[in-house]
């Protein structure tokens, strides 16, 4: 929202009606101080943060925090797309 290049993916993204997620360090958006051309940019933003943590606890496992959600990001996936 402040110029990252996920807005950018979501502004043009949003031309063509595909959805866009966004898997961030913590999210603390308050989408009602956005405007609402911005505010459904978004099909949904997630935190790799699963707890509190410090700053570095949370840069030095970013990568299998960002691993973890991701995967329960694809559980949710199949498990609304099954028939």
């Amino acid at each position: 929202f402040y110029g990252k290049s996920a807005y950018g993916v979501a502004a043009l993204a949003k031309k063509y009606s595909i959805p866009v997620i966004t898997i961030n360090g913590s999210v603390s958006i308050d989408y009602t101080l956005l405007d609402e051309n911005k505010r459904d940019l978004f099909a949904g933003n997630f935190s790799t943060i699963n707890n509190p943590m410090q700053l570095n606890e949370a840069i030095k496992n970013g990568g299998a925090l960002l691993k973890a959600q991701a995967g329960e990001l694809v559980r949710f996936f199949l498990s609304c797309s099954k028939p």
